[in-house]
């Protein structure tokens, strides 16, 4: 069944308890695939050099919204998502099952003297159609 607007609002507002939560979605994407970074990897338990994102905006059949996410994928359901969409820019709307992913990027700071923190709110691609 896929996620409510209002069960998604919720998600965003309260992000650690809903860490992991299964969500079905339809992603209207117009945007290229990008590498993610090290620390990216690593927060959302992916694998580094293995791992791309790419960005969406939710389509909600209820009301018209503005909410935005980014899709993480690697090993064989990226496989997967370039033969069926290439590695170039990708438009297209994708239903997609993810887990919903509340993660805490560790990275040092630009000086390297200290520790940065950065939230991240995503999903993890499962399947997608």
């Amino acid at each position: 069944m896929k996620t409510s607007y209002e069960d998604f609002r919720v998600m965003k507002l309260r992000p650690a308890i809903n860490n992991g939560k299964e969500i079905e979605l339809s992603v209207q994407i117009d945007s290229y695939l990008s590498r993610t970074t090290y620390y990216d990897s690593v927060a959302l338990g992916l694998k580094p050099g293995d791992t791309v994102s790419v960005r969406g905006r939710i389509c909600f059949d209820s009301t018209r919204t503005r909410e935005y996410i980014t899709i993480y994928m690697n090993d064989k359901i990226l496989t997967e998502f370039i033969n069926k969409f290439g590695s170039d820019k990708i438009v297209a709307e994708v239903n997609v099952k993810a887990d919903f992913v509340y993660a805490i990027v560790n990275k040092p700071s630009e000086d390297g003297f200290e520790e940065t923190h950065e939230e991240i709110l995503a999903c993890k691609l499962k399947e997608f159609s």
